[in-house]
């Protein structure tokens, strides 16, 4: 099979919540930030929501699927896109910006939770492995 059939059928076998969740809310979400660059800390918003998921392919790439890794790079770089965020929302900024900041941080506040549980199971499957 090609790589990004590998991908795809990795990504069918995740259950349909989890598959709702990435492509009907998780990545659209984390992409609408291209729409506020033009926003306070709008441009360092934007590319800590693309560059997390960005920093994914090419561990989809090598795993030739999903894979818990793929937590890394969102603690890594989503984490500070929260605080960000966060320290935005007490700035004078628009009401529209203010409300789709809300809906990112909770949707990535969410997406962390998961992300940190994720990345210990797989640190633990390391571990066992190299023992």
């Amino acid at each position: 099979m090609s790589l990004l059939s590998d991908i795809w059928s990795s990504f069918q076998h995740l259950s349909l919540t989890v598959r709702l969740w990435v492509a009907a809310w998780l990545v659209p979400v984390n992409l609408a930030t291209v729409i506020f660059v033009g926003e306070r800390n709008g441009v360092a918003i934007c590319l800590l929501a693309i560059l997390g998921m960005a920093f994914n392919i090419p561990i989809m790439a090598r795993a030739r699927g999903m894979t818990d890794l793929m937590a890394l790079p969102h603690l890594v770089l989503w984490t500070p896109l929260v605080l960000l965020a966060g320290l935005t929302l007490v700035a004078d900024i628009g009401t529209g910006y203010r409300l789709f900041l809300i809906v990112l941080l909770v949707t990535d506040v969410v997406s962390l939770a998961f992300d940190a549980r994720d990345f210990q199971a797989w640190r633990a499957r390391q571990a066992s492995s190299a023992s």
